[in-house]
């Protein structure tokens, strides 16, 4: 959806939604602050942020629900996008916004937790999808972002280091006992294929964004 033109991203969500056979007017989109807020979602959230971003659940850059029928979208521009599902013992979904400063601050792991205890299961049986974001070859980081890194996700070059936010997420996810065969991750950065993705960072201020939707019992 293109955050730079709202008519326009609205008519994009309507696509989707159509595919999904939701009703566009349904969806529930937060208000990202680049943070761990996770909230819960249900009946009386139907519609926020769907036409307007005036009208999004703020402070949120994660929305859990058990509610059939509900759509949810995520707006990523080289960010990180998830997707949570857990089917027992109490159906759980969940969409997580996931750049470095959500990931500073452990949003994943805390995801995690929070889809547990929702639906009464176990890390390990919870399945994840990672979305498209930019890769570490176009993610040149200063030292105050790199020493908040885990190892496997930092690397130096030329000088400079790079992180991988998609290692990172990974990384975080099987710390916290999601199994690696649950994890289905995108390889794709998203400035580097400009000609298929939005990027903030290749595009600047006017870029788009990329939409994560998904809905439970569809």
């Amino acid at each position: 959806s293109a955050g730079r033109d709202v008519s326009a991203a609205f008519l994009e969500r309507q696509v989707w939604c159509r595919y999904l056979s939701l009703p566009v007017h349904d969806l529930v989109v937060p208000g990202l602050v680049h943070g761990p807020n996770l909230i819960w979602v249900d009946q009386a959230h139907r519609g926020r942020g769907a036409r307007t971003p005036n009208s999004v659940v703020p402070d949120a850059d994660g929305l859990i629900t058990q509610t059939p029928r509900l759509p949810l979208a995520v707006t990523v521009g080289d960010c990180g996008s998830a997707i949570f599902f857990q089917a027992t013992p109490i159906p759980t979904l969940a969409v997580i916004h996931a750049g470095w400063r959500g990931l500073s601050t452990g949003i994943l792991g805390k995801a995690v937790e929070a889809v547990c205890q929702a639906s009464q299961g176990r890390p390990s049986t919870i399945k994840v999808g990672l979305g498209p974001q930019i890769g570490w070859e176009c993610f040149p980081v200063g030292t105050e972002v790199a020493e908040l890194t885990p190892r496997c996700a930092r690397t130096m070059r030329s000088g400079q280091w790079h992180v991988s936010l998609n290692h990172w997420a990974q990384d975080q996810l099987l710390k916290s006992g999601v199994q690696p065969q649950n994890v289905e991750s995108s390889q794709f950065c998203t400035r580097h294929h400009a000609d298929w993705f939005f990027s903030h960072r290749g595009q600047g201020l006017r870029a788009g964004r990329m939409g994560l939707f998904a809905a439970l019992g569809i």
